[in-house]
């Protein structure tokens, strides 16, 4: 199970590594690649949170809801 782990560890590290080199040479928009980049990457991730949330799942309470909606729309106020 480690082995998994340190396999996804490994390509983001070399991802994150070769990501400005390659947004440079692409001559793309800033803000465009920040949203493929956060695109693919929820894409990749959701089925990875979907199996381990089956495993041990961990649910927030009320509170602890309000509080992330709360925050996420204070940090969306100061952009």
């Amino acid at each position: 199970m480690a082995i998994k782990y340190y396999a996804v560890l490994t390509v983001a590290v070399v991802a994150i590594s070769w990501a400005s080199i390659l947004i440079l040479l692409s001559g793309a928009q800033p803000i465009a690649v920040a949203f493929w980049r956060t695109a693919i990457a929820a894409a990749v991730l959701s089925p990875l949170l979907i199996i381990e949330r089956k495993k041990d799942a961990y649910t927030p309470s009320k509170n602890e809801l309000i509080l992330m909606v709360i925050s996420g729309v204070a940090w969306q106020r100061t952009s």
